[in-house]
């Protein structure tokens, strides 16, 4: 599994994974620019957004979805250490980070 930036270009098969679970899609507006998507065999399975404040050292993962439609478990998914820098310099290397979701 590897971590890709999220584009303007990956809306629509979020958009397609929301609607799947019978969510509204997220409006892309309201997305940071902080997107990352699991791709496992060249297909991405997944996709969370990072909010940051500019004040304190944490930040909030939402907008959690993965390609599994419904309430279909979609198991554990586990990215590494060395794909979690990424994220993190990207962030910023802000000491932490945590969601709300139920994915």
């Amino acid at each position: 599994m590897q971590l890709k930036e999220f584009t303007a270009d990956d809306y629509e098969t979020c958009a397609q994974w929301w609607s799947g679970h019978g969510w509204e899609p997220v409006p892309a507006v309201v997305l940071p620019k902080l997107g990352m998507m699991v791709v496992d065999d060249e297909a991405p399975i997944c996709a969370a957004w990072l909010y940051m404040d500019n004040s304190v050292g944490v930040s909030m993962l939402e907008w959690l979805v993965t390609n599994r439609p419904g309430n279909q478990d979609a198991g554990g998914i586990h990215v590494g250490p060395g794909e979690g820098n990424e994220l993190r310099r990207d962030a910023h290397d802000l000491p932490s980070a945590f969601t709300c979701s139920n994915v």
